[in-house]
C-alpha cells in the first residue's frame, strides 16, 4: 500500500524549503561562474585598451585632439638631489580662521614621494608616467630610490611624437607597466 503523504500544511512547507533551496544554491553557481567570466573578459578587455587586436595599430595620442593641455604645466625642472620635500602652503596672516599649512603632494617629485610611501610604487617596478611633462628630474629621483625601477615618461605636448613612439614600444615590450601615473595633470 502506498506511504501515506504528510498532512498539507507539511507538505506545502517540505516543498518551499526545496524551492527555495534549489534557486539558492542555483543562484550562487551562476555568480561563481558569472564571477570568473567577467574576470576574464574584463582582463581581456584591458589587453585589447594596451595593445589592440593588431600591434600596429595607432600610437597612443594618434588623433588626439583636445583643448586642454599640459603645455602650462611642469616648466620648472625639479633636480632630484635638490629636492627638500613637498611646497607647503600656509594661511595669509588676514586669514580669518586658522587653516594649517597644506602640503602639496601632487606634482613632480612630491607625488612620486608620496606614492613610494603609500607603497604603490615599488623597487623594480616600470612605471609609465603619462603627462609627465618635458623634465626628467621626477623620473630620475623616483629611479634613484626605488632599485631597479624604470620610469617610461610620454607627454603629447611636453615630448616629441618619436620619444612617445619610443615609450610606446618599451612598454609593450615588456607586457605593459606595473604602475601608471598621472600626476599634476
Amino acid at each position: 500500500s502506498p506511504s501515506p503523504s504528510p498532512p498539507p500544511l507539511l507538505r506545502d512547507s517540505m516543498a518551499m524549503r526545496c524551492v527555495v533551496y534549489f534557486p539558492a544554491r542555483l543562484l550562487h553557481a551562476v555568480a561563481v561562474c558569472t564571477k570568473g567570466a567577467f574576470a576574464r573578459l574584463e582582463a581581456f578587455s584591458l589587453r585589447l585598451l594596451a595593445y589592440g587586436l593588431n600591434r600596429n595599430r595607432l600610437a597612443w595620442f594618434e588623433g588626439m585632439d583636445q583643448r586642454l593641455t599640459s603645455e602650462n604645466t611642469n616648466t620648472e625642472d625639479q633636480r632630484s638631489e635638490t629636492w627638500s620635500g613637498p611646497t607647503v602652503y600656509t594661511a595669509p596672516a588676514e586669514a580669518t580662521l586658522p587653516y594649517p599649512p597644506i602640503r602639496d603632494s601632487t606634482e613632480g617629485i612630491a607625488g612620486f614621494a608620496a606614492l613610494v610611501e603609500l607603497g604603490i610604487l615599488k623597487p623594480g617596478q616600470v612605471v609609465l608616467n603619462l603627462g609627465g611633462g618635458a623634465f626628467d628630474g621626477p623620473s630620475q629621483w623616483l629611479e634613484s630610490k626605488c632599485t631597479g625601477t624604470r620610469v617610461l615618461t610620454a607627454d603629447p605636448f611636453r615630448r616629441s611624437k618619436e620619444h612617445n613612439l619610443s615609450v610606446q614600444e618599451q612598454v609593450q615590450k615588456v607586457g605593459g607597466a606595473d604602475v601608471v601615473t598621472s600626476i599634476s595633470v
